[in-house]
């Protein structure tokens, strides 16, 4: 049984990839792109709350170019991570 399970589980994870991979070929601005993946992610677990990090290794500051809080209304500013 429970290598039914694990293989379905696996199984749903992969279409999950390909239709982040359909997405990113699809929609044409990233806004569109972050909630697609927001929304595919919120099917596995929960994800109300929901953001994309990107980090400059140049500058050294992470961003938050999509950013979803039911109590926040804005992402922190691009900042220095922690060391």
């Amino acid at each position: 049984m429970r290598d039914i399970t694990n293989t379905k589980q696996a199984e749903r994870l992969q279409a999950a990839l390909y239709r982040i991979s359909d997405a990113s070929a699809a929609i044409e601005d990233m806004e569109g792109l972050y909630v697609a993946i927001h929304r595919i992610v919120g099917e596995f677990m929960y994800a109300r709350n929901f953001y994309i990090a990107v980090r400059n290794e140049t500058e050294g500051t992470v961003s938050f170019p999509y950013f979803v809080d039911e109590a926040d209304a804005a992402p922190p500013r691009s900042r220095k991570p922690r060391p």
